[in-house]
């Protein structure tokens, strides 16, 4: 064990001890000074939130070339940590850390929630209610898409994604829809996701076999026909998820930003179009095209 996870510190009283008393400030020490900004650095890197990214690097003395900053993603946290933290110094604590960290996750969920944060915003994208100056380029699984650099569609397409994190790893998220509804706030538009997650499969997964598999979808939606036909900039987009049972209490922040739903107006059958689908261990994905609403609502006006 390294000896820095044996401290403790408690941001109330300022001391420092080598016992956890319970209290509920208390944190190790190596986890609140070192694992969380590394972790805060990484996050902002991997969301391509660079508003937030240049004053964090300016505090702690990291600087980068013009050529670095047009970095994204991926490319950009490497570079990031490369210059901040090189090999040579990198804390034998975190990784430690790190690997307890794994245990309490699968790689398939974060993958997972990856995948439908990108996927979510490229509907978005190709939907049309945002203008393009939204959106930047970035690499994702060496494919370009779209990210969101407007901070409040930014922010609440990741918090709304990653507070499924804990429901898809326990395989209780069956469905996530991207929902569109228009002025009136009647809803016109639904992508679905639906989703088969088997989270006692997590550890002989190959992260390069999912992302070979899922990046077929980023391939599939530019040329979907349901997908580049815009919508007027006046509707709204909502994201739903639908659960297998209802869940328990969670303790992720993220997690908290969902509440119950009315789904009444979704339970007819629907009037469904295929787009992509994957099938496989230990993830299956389908995403399809829902209508029924926006098709009744023309007839009605008719």
């Amino acid at each position: 064990m390294h000896p820095s996870l044996e401290n403790y510190f408690d941001p109330a009283t300022k001391k420092w001890t080598s016992k956890n008393t319970g209290s509920a400030t208390f944190k190790h020490g190596f986890v609140q000074f070192c694992y969380e900004p590394i972790k805060q650095i990484i996050n902002t890197c991997m969301n391509d939130q660079k508003d937030k990214l240049w004053p964090m690097l300016t505090r702690i003395g990291v600087t980068m070339k013009s050529d670095e900053k047009e970095l994204m993603g991926k490319a950009l946290m490497k570079r990031v940590m490369q210059t901040w933290l090189p090999a040579s110094i990198w804390p034998r604590g975190y990784t430690i850390y790190k690997k307890k960290n794994l245990k309490k996750t699968t790689l398939t969920a974060r993958i997972l929630v990856e995948f439908l944060e990108v996927a979510i915003t490229s509907i978005v994208f190709l939907k049309g209610i945002y203008p393009p100056g939204a959106f930047e380029r970035r690499k994702y699984m060496n494919l370009v898409v779209h990210s969101a650099c407007h901070p409040e569609l930014r922010d609440y397409i990741h918090s709304a994604v990653s507070g499924l994190h804990p429901f898809i790893q326990k395989g209780l998220v069956e469905r996530v829809a991207v929902i569109f509804f228009n002025s009136d706030s009647i809803p016109v538009e639904r992508f679905m996701f639906k989703l088969t997650v088997n989270p006692s499969y997590g550890s002989r997964v190959e992260e390069a076999d999912l992302e070979f598999s899922l990046r077929s979808f980023f391939i599939k939606l530019p040329f979907s026909e349901s997908l580049t036909r815009v919508l007027p900039q006046d509707c709204r987009r909502e994201i739903t998820a639908y659960f297998r049972s209802l869940p328990q209490a969670c303790t992720s922040k993220d997690a908290e930003l969902w509440i119950p739903t009315d789904t009444q107006q979704w339970q007819q059958p629907p009037l469904i179009t295929p787009i992509k689908s994957m099938s496989g261990e230990p993830l299956s994905v389908q995403l399809y095209w829902n209508i029924q609403v926006y098709l009744n609502q023309r007839l009605k006006g008719n």
